[in-house]
């Protein structure tokens, strides 16, 4: 049986656009990824609402994603793979980064996964860089839209996959595009609803399955 890890924010832990709740198991992109790879695999969900890359929340606290990444990780090995899916949040305007400011945090992420689990595992895992979905164009009509720097945060978004694609050129691993497959959903602008963790589930299915075809 072969483990992945998926380490990501809201958009992994299936929070309800809107803020009503959370998906089930059944509808979060994770969970459908689950029955679709079926008993051979065990995906593992670590997602937490709000978690950036590496950066601290002045406001929220323990939400860097750096922090809690190597107990997570030594929690969960051996791992065969790891699906790393973060960067929406760091859009907030409170944390003042670029685009490519949070491509690089996302190496580190992808570095330290590496340095980690090479230490303690026979074979590093197979690392999949996502970059998450575009944040809405209707954002500034939501009451996040100041939040997460409205024209700003969208643009942002949208150079994420460009970005994150070169970093996981630069340390080795796969890439896949999230906004190719799912988008925001009008409630929030932020939060992919059931419809978008079906179509993301499907693209993750078939790219899991090709980076272990084979073996």
């Amino acid at each position: 049986m072969k483990s992945i890890l998926c380490y990501g924010d809201s958009n992994t832990y299936g929070y309800v656009p809107g803020g009503s709740g959370r998906y089930p198991r059944e509808v979060r992109w994770t969970g459908i990824l689950q029955q679709k790879l079926g008993e051979e695999y065990y995906v593992i969900e670590e997602g937490l609402n709000a978690r950036t890359t590496v950066w601290d929340d002045p406001i929220e606290d323990v939400m860097s994603g750096k922090t809690y990444l190597v107990p997570c990780l030594k929690t969960h090995r051996p791992l065969d793979g790891v699906i790393l899916m973060l960067g929406t949040n760091n859009l907030k305007n409170r944390f003042f980064t670029s685009a490519d400011d949070v491509a690089r945090s996302v190496g580190t992420l992808v570095e330290l996964i590496q340095k980690v689990l090479g230490e303690k595992q026979e074979i590093v895992p197979k690392i999949l860089v996502v970059s998450p979905i575009e944040v809405g164009e209707e954002i500034m009509d939501t009451e996040d839209g100041i939040l997460f720097s409205g024209v700003e945060g969208i643009q942002a978004s949208k150079e994420f996959p460009k970005l994150y694609y070169e970093q996981a050129k630069r340390f080795g691993c796969e890439f896949l595009n999230a906004a190719e497959y799912a988008s925001p959903s009008p409630v929030d602008c932020i939060h992919m609803d059931e419809t978008g963790h079906a179509a993301l589930a499907e693209a993750l299915y078939q790219k899991v399955r090709s980076m272990f075809e084979g073996e």
